[in-house]
C-alpha cells in the first residue's frame, strides 16, 4: 500500500512544479525597457529635470531671560495698601495734581542690569539655510529619485561649516502602512565635510514628490584674527526725582566686545547631483509595462549663497559724535573712544551729558575722577558747542 501511495504522489508534485514555473514565466515585466543616461560634468543638462536654489538667514533664538538684570519697580509693583500709602505721601508733599502725576510716573526702584564679561558674536554664528527643490520635468510620470546637494566655502575661506544641528523639509510627510507602521517616503541625511562644507542627501524611498524646501540649521566658525574692543555702560545717571546725578557720582562699567579682525568670506558655492526616473515613452497610460524608462544622472552648479555678511560678524558700536569729532575717555585704565554696544545706553548717556554740561565743562571728570571726558583731535578739548550738537552714531 505504501508503495502505491508513493507512486501516486510523485506525478502530482511534478505537475504542480511545472505549473508554478509556467506561472512565473508569464509574470509581466514592470517596464518595457530601462536604461541609464549619464550627463558628464561639463554638460549640466540635469538642470532641465530638477533645479535647486537657496538663501540663508539668522536662526531665531529664544530669549532665556537670564543675565538681564531686574526690571524697574513703580507704583504698580506695590500692593493695594502700598499704592495707597505712596499716593498719600506724595500728595502731602506736592501742591499740584500735575506734580503728583509726575512723581507717580517715576520708578521707585531703578532697573538693574547684569554687566557682561564680554559681548559680540565671537568666532561662531548660526544660520538657517533654505534650499528650494524644483521639479523641472514636463512629464508627470517622471520622479526625482535621489538628490545630493553640496554647499562649499571657497578655497582659503576663513568661514567654514562646523555643525548641522537640524535638517527638515516641508514635503516629507510620514504615512502609515496597513499594519500601522509609520513610514517616511523620503530619507534625508547631512554631513559636514573636513574642508568645511555641507553635503545633504535626499533619497526618494516610496515615490514621494521631492518638490519643496529643505532647511538646515548650521553653525559657522570664523578662523581668522580676533579684535577685542572696550565698550562702556554707565549706571546711576539719574536720581529718583529724575534729576541728573553729579558727574563724579555716576558709575562706569566696561567689558570686552569681540569681533573678527579681518573681512569674512561667507559666500558658499552650491552644486547638486540628481538621479531622475524619466519616462521617455508610455507615460500616457496607467500601466508601467509599456514604459520606456531612462535613469538620468548628472551634476550641475546652482550658484552661490551668502550665508553671512561681513557686517553680521562684527557687532555695531555706538559712539557720540558731532559729525566731525567723537567723544573719548582718558584715564589710567583706558584711553580711547567712548563706545557703547546698544543704542539705548548711548542715548541715555548723551541725555545725561547735555543735562550735566555745566558741571562737566567745569571739571571734565566723571566717575570719582577716574575718567576725563575729551574729544578726538589734536586739542581734545570738550566744548559747549560739541555737547550741544552731538548725537549718537553707529559704526
Amino acid at each position: 500500500m505504501k508503495r502505491i501511495l508513493f507512486s501516486a504522489v510523485m506525478p502530482l508534485a511534478a505537475a504542480l512544479l511545472l505549473a508554478s514555473c509556467m506561472q512565473i514565466q508569464k509574470l509581466p515585466k514592470r517596464y518595457k525597457s530601462i536604461s541609464v543616461r549619464n550627463y558628464p560634468a561639463v554638460k549640466d543638462s540635469i538642470k532641465y529635470y530638477v533645479g535647486v536654489s537657496g538663501y540663508a538667514y539668522p536662526v531665531p533664538e529664544k530669549n532665556s531671560g537670564h543675565n538681564n538684570g531686574t526690571p524697574a519697580k513703580n507704583v504698580f509693583s506695590l500692593s493695594g495698601e502700598g499704592q495707597k500709602q505712596l499716593i498719600e505721601s506724595i500728595a502731602d508733599n506736592e501742591e499740584s495734581t500735575e506734580d503728583i502725576y509726575n512723581k507717580l510716573a517715576m520708578d521707585i526702584v531703578p532697573a538693574t542690569r547684569n554687566q557682561p564679561m564680554a559681548s559680540g558674536v565671537g568666532r561662531k554664528i548660526k544660520r538657517r539655510i533654505v534650499l528650494a527643490v524644483d521639479d523641472m520635468h514636463v512629464t508627470p510620470a517622471d520622479e526625482v529619485q535621489k538628490l545630493t546637494i553640496t554647499v562649499m566655502p571657497p578655497a582659503g575661506s576663513n568661514i567654514k561649516m562646523a555643525a548641522c544641528s537640524k535638517l527638515v523639509n516641508n514635503y516629507n510627510k510620514p504615512v502609515k502602512s496597513e499594519d500601522g507602521t509609520v513610514m517616511r517616503p523620503v530619507a534625508m541625511s547631512s554631513v559636514v565635510t573636513p574642508d568645511g562644507g555641507l553635503v545633504i542627501t535626499v533619497d526618494n524611498i516610496d515615490g514621494n514628490a521631492m518638490t519643496g524646501n529643505i532647511t538646515a540649521d548650521v553653525t559657522l566658525v570664523y578662523s581668522g584674527r580676533m579684535n577685542s574692543d572696550m565698550v562702556f555702560t554707565f549706571t546711576g545717571l539719574w536720581g529718583r526725582d529724575g534729576s541728573a546725578v553729579k558727574p563724579n557720582n555716576i558709575v562706569a562699567h566696561h567689558h570686552q566686545q569681540q569681533a573678527p579682525g579681518t573681512s569674512t568670506t561667507g559666500t558658499f558655492a552650491v552644486e547638486y547631483e540628481g538621479v531622475v526616473r524619466h519616462v521617455a515613452k508610455g507615460d500616457n497610460t496607467l500601466s508601467e509595462s509599456d514604459d520606456v524608462i531612462e535613469m538620468v544622472k548628472g551634476k550641475t552648479q546652482a550658484g552661490n549663497i551668502e550665508l553671512v555678511k561681513d557686517s553680521q560678524m562684527k557687532p555695531r558700536h555706538w559712539t557720540i559724535s558731532d559729525g566731525v569729532k567723537h567723544l573719548n575717555l582718558g584715564g589710567a585704565l583706558y584711553n580711547g573712544a567712548l563706545e557703547f554696544d546698544s543704542y539705548e545706553e548711548a542715548q541715555d548717556f548723551i541725555a545725561w551729558l547735555k543735562r550735566s554740561s555745566a558741571d562737566i565743562l567745569a571739571n571734565n571728570r566723571i566717575c570719582n575722577g577716574d575718567y576725563k571726558i575729551i574729544v578726538s583731535g589734536e586739542s581734545g578739548v570738550l566744548t559747549d558747542s560739541f555737547i550741544e550738537n552731538c548725537q549718537v552714531t553707529g559704526s
